[in-house]
């Protein structure tokens, strides 16, 4: 009896791991997906040696920030995206687009 109560319970935290992973995946999944979505639509305002860190409220850019709803994940940048686009300007078109990233964020790559 006691190593049945031992497989069940197994079984059971088996079980609790895999969904606890599931979730977890799901959650980098939504910030790549977001992140790509800022690099799209945000390009002209983020990139490091034009871009233009004022977007219109209105903008594609402006919207697609403020939808977001774990800002800190378009954080987890590449060495790549760190060549290509300012910190400081990605920073910036948050806080202007009204879903600023937190003050206590590591966004600095």
């Amino acid at each position: 009896m006691p190593s049945a109560k031992a497989a069940r319970l197994l079984c059971l935290l088996v079980a609790i791991s895999c969904s606890s992973q599931r979730a977890r995946a799901k959650i980098v999944d939504q910030r790549e997906i977001d992140k790509k979505a800022v690099m799209y639509h945000c390009w002209k305002n983020i990139e490091k040696q034009m871009g233009d860190q004022f977007p219109k409220k209105d903008s594609p850019c402006c919207q697609t920030v403020a939808r977001i709803t774990d800002i800190r994940g378009i954080c987890e940048n590449t060495a790549v995206d760190l060549a290509l686009i300012s910190l400081a300007k990605l920073v910036h078109v948050t806080k202007v687009c009204g879903n600023p990233i937190p003050a206590n964020s590591n966004c600095a790559g």
